[in-house]
């Protein structure tokens, strides 16, 4: 179970540090500034912009910043491990221009996912919950091999301050208490194998 619990726990936090670096937002260079003659962290606008979006990506795990050859922009990389396990992963891709691409990179318990990548969407707040949702439901159905269980387990046990629980979930699903409560059951006796 603790491993479930840190790749759910790493889903979540990716989604809340995605949150802060979309309040940060992407600012581009000053009119002006030449990047093949200066380094873009210099830039006022830009460098300033970088620092917040390290700061912001250090509170999800250790950071690192690199320079990509010849293009004007720079690449972060943000990463949860727990025991040698890589959990999860945030890159931002930032160019001079002031754009800028925000990927969500998720292990399950057999293979990477990326819920989160701006590339093929408009990244808003409730884009990023749906997402970070998504990435909590793989991480639970590969786990549990049974989306049933994964769902009444998540609706139940897993969200905070739940919406749904067992009476109103049951009703939303229209299945029994006892279908509920058998799939809830079995998912926790699985997850305690963890």
């Amino acid at each position: 179970m603790i491993d479930t619990r840190m790749r759910l726990s790493a889903v979540r936090d990716a989604g809340s540090a995605v949150i802060e670096l979309l309040d940060v937002g992407f600012k581009p260079a000053t009119p002006g500034f030449d990047p093949d003659n200066a380094q873009l962290e210099e830039d006022p606008e830009y460098g300033k912009c970088l620092r917040m979006l390290e700061d912001a990506l250090k509170q999800f795990g250790p950071t690192e910043t690199y320079e990509v050859r010849d293009y004007p922009l720079r690449h972060l990389e943000s990463t949860r491990v727990f025991n040698g396990n890589k959990y999860s992963a945030i890159e931002i891709s930032y160019k001079s221009n002031g754009t800028g691409q925000i990927k969500v990179i998720v292990q399950t318990p057999e293979y990477f996912i990326t819920p989160i990548d701006d590339m093929n969407y408009e990244l808003s707040r409730l884009e990023v919950g749906r997402r970070t949702a998504h990435g909590e439901l793989a991480i639970l159905v590969t786990e549990l091999g049974s989306c049933a269980e994964a769902l009444d387990y998540w609706v139940t046990d897993e969200l905070d301050e739940a919406p749904f629980k067992s009476n109103t979930w049951r009703t939303a699903r229209g299945v029994t208490p006892q279908a509920i409560s058998n799939n809830v059951n079995s998912a926790r006796d699985k997850l305690q194998d963890d």
